[in-house]
This record gives C-alpha cells, sequence and structure tokens, in this order.
C-alpha cells in the first residue's frame, strides 16, 4: 500500500483497484479481512472433508484388505500415507476372487428383563368419598 492506495496485483497485472483516493473509513480493509476470513472458514472445512475422506478410504481398504486374506494393518497404512496413489495401487493390486460374506451382526437378547408396569401414585382424598 503506497500513498494511501490499495491494489492487488496477479501475475504482474493489475486485477482491482480498490478506490482512487485514499481509503474511506477502512471500508476496502474491513471487505478484505472479511474476504481473507471466508476463505480460510472455507479451505478449514474442504481441508477437514478430505482428511475425513482419507480416513474412511484407510479403513475401507484395510477392512476389504482383510476379506480378501491379507494384511488389513499394512494396507491401511499404505492407502494413509500414500493417499489418494495408495487407494489406486490398492484398487488395482488387489487380489481378484470370491470373498467369504460378511456375517451378519449377532442379535444378543437384552441384559435386563423389562420392568412391569409402575402404578400411578395415589391421588389424597381419593379415598374420603366412601
Amino acid at each position: 500500500m503506497q500513498g494511501g492506495y490499495l491494489s492487488l496485483e496477479i501475475a504482474g497485472g493489475h486485477l482491482a483497484t480498490a478506490g482512487d483516493g485514499p481509503m474511506a473509513n477502512g471500508q476496502e480493509a474491513a471487505a478484505a479481512w472479511a474476504f481473507s476470513g471466508i476463505f480460510l472458514l472455507l479451505m478449514l472445512i474442504l481441508s477437514l472433508g478430505i482428511f475425513g475422506l482419507q480416513i474412511y478410504s484407510c479403513i475401507w481398504a484395510g477392512s476389504d484388505a482383510e476379506r480378501r486374506g491379507k494384511s488389513g494393518f499394512l494396507i491401511g497404512l499404505l492407502v494413509f500415507f500414500t493417499w489418494p496413489l495408495g487407494l489406486l495401487i490398492w484398487l488395482l493390486a488387489r487380489p481378484e476372487g470370491q470373498m467369504p460374506p460378511i456375517p451378519p451382526a449377532p442379535v444378543l437378547p437384552p441384559s435386563v428383563p423389562p420392568m412391569p408396569p409402575v402404578p400411578p401414585p395415589p391421588v389424597p382424598g381419593a379415598d374420603r368419598g366412601r
């Protein structure tokens, strides 16, 4: 910023010039700060989403390797540290063939039997009319 003018340069050319004179009450600076805050928030959300996708694909590749008779932990590490290339390598190099079906989750009986219904509390003065 020189002489009270704010200008943005990209690749040697002027992209935008904010104001033809001195900044009026810092409105341009406030807009720039707001834009950078929104941009950083969006980048944080995008980064967390990509990291979540990386973790999910690591867990999926590990469980897929276990079902195919390979070490799920090692495949999970491969996918995690070389993502997304490691996931592509696993998808292309994983063994073919019939996988055993995933057994259904066992249905466990309840550990505590259900309680009998509780009678309502007596109403005071309900017995006086008898």
